[in-house]
Formats: structure tokens, C-alpha cells, sequence
């Protein structure tokens, strides 16, 4: 069986989910901005993190220990899966490492214990992203993937509603954020294309968000004919493995 790793956010979890196939998922990384998973760890116990769910807790204990930089060097999976919708999370600055802005992170109320900086979303973030993101180009090439593959995931101008109908978000601020975060996640997914050789590429087009969606109606919570796609070009692609 196909195994994978998923760097990245339930954009694409949720097609594993949501989707018949028969691939192993490996390992699941969210809530993870590169430039935190390429800074120095925090020393923390994932049981001292107030949260009522394991999985919260597992989230922010994953990213203030930096698992996944570990991971990384010692992953097996057939096929390693990128995408960057969390990026959009931002991070903080503390004690001169950063972490992943997370609401997870917001409701452990773990900041009230540090001295922090919320880092804005310009130029100098993005120079620090790129350069955490050659750490990671340079970290995954070492390893014996079959596969890497790149899941163009963006923010959707149109939902469909509870009637079934293909909507356009009209609310400014909805609008703003959609424009904003597209051209962020554009920038990263054209870097990541410009230093990682032979990576493949998923970018559907043409779907929509989804009012009806299990997690509840986001420009990035899609309709159930985006995952089927997904899945479906992943399929494809394993067969040349």
C-alpha cells in the first residue's frame, strides 16, 4: 500500500477523509508554518498544554517541539503531499523562536505565559519564509520519496449554499482576506515550484466552498467534488510510482 505524508492542512486531510481510496497515511503535520518548524524548539510536556482535546494538545506540542523537523529526516513515506493554507495562521515571536499563530495555540492560553511579537504579513516575513523554505527544499530532497507533491490549494470566491446554488462571498472583509491570502499562498507554492525539482502538481480548478461542509462554511472548506478530484489525480499519479 502507498504510504503518505501530509505537510499541511485539512485542505488536504479532508480528501482522505471524505473519499474511498487505498493509500496509508503515514503522518499528518498541520498548524506548522516553516518558519516555525525551522527555528529553535521549545522544551514543553504535551500534557501540560491546557487544552480538553488530545488532538489540540498533540497540535501545538507538535509545532513548539518542531516534530516535524525530525520527521522529516527519518520518514520512509512513499509520497510526501505540501500544501501551505495554514501559512496563513502566521506566527509569533518568542524568546527568539517562533510559533504557529494557531487557534489552538490561542486557546491554550499558552500565550499569557510568553513575551511575544504577532509578526505582520510584509516583506520581511516573506524573506524569512523563503528562507525556511529552502531549509525544507534542501531537507526533502535528502530523503527517498517516490514522490512530492504540491496541492495548489486556495481560497474560494464562491460557495455553494444550503439550496444548492453557486454563490460569490460578498462580504468585504470575506472578499479582502480572500484576495490577500491567494496572492500569499500564490507567492509560496511559485517559490516552493522554483527550487524543488521534479515536484508534481495538483491545482484543481473550477470548484467552489461549501456551506453544507462538515467543518462549517470557509472559502477554504470545499465542495465534495474537490476531493474526489484530488483523490482522483493521486491515484493517477501513484500508478507510475
Amino acid at each position: 500500500m502507498t504510504t503518505i505524508d501530509i505537510l499541511g492542512s485539512c485542505v488536504t486531510r479532508d480528501a482522505f477523509a471524505f473519499v474511498e481510496h487505498n493509500f496509508e497515511l503515514s503522518s499528518y503535520h498541520p498548524r506548522s508554518s516553516l518558519i516555525s518548524i525551522y527555528s529553535s524548539p521549545i522544551h514543553i510536556k504535551k500534557e501540560g498544554i491546557d487544552l480538553k482535546s488530545e488532538y489540540q494538545q498533540r497540535l501545538v506540542y507538535m509545532d513548539m517541539t518542531k516534530s516535524f523537523y525530525k520527521h522529516i529526516k527519518e520518514t520512509i513515506a512513499d509520497i510526501l503531499i505540501i500544501d501551505f493554507m495554514d501559512e496563513r495562521l502566521g506566527v509569533l515571536k518568542t524568546n527568539n523562536t517562533y510559533i504557529t499563530h494557531s487557534d489552538e495555540l490561542k486557546l491554550s492560553k499558552l500565550k499569557l505565559l510568553l513575551d511575544y511579537e504577532i509578526m505582520e504579513f510584509n516583506d520581511e516575513y516573506l524573506e524569512m519564509w523563503e528562507i525556511s523554505a529552502l531549509k525544507f527544499t534542501h531537507d526533502i530532497k535528502k530523503r527517498p520519496f517516490k514522490k512530492i507533491i504540491l496541492h495548489k490549494a486556495f481560497y474560494m470566491d464562491t460557495y455553494i449554499n444550503k439550496d444548492g446554488e453557486k454563490v460569490l462571498f460578498t462580504d468585504s472583509e470575506t472578499v479582502k482576506r480572500i484576495e490577500s491570502r491567494n496572492i500569499l499562498l500564490n507567492h509560496m507554492y511559485q517559490f516552493i515550484e522554483r527550487n524543488l525539482q521534479n515536484i508534481t502538481v495538483i491545482e484543481p480548478h473550477g470548484f467552489s466552498a461549501n456551506e453544507n461542509h462538515k467543518w462549517g462554511l470557509t472559502p477554504f472548506h470545499y465542495e465534495q467534488s474537490y476531493y474526489q478530484y484530488f483523490i482522483d489525480q493521486l491515484k493517477q499519479i501513484s500508478k507510475e510510482l
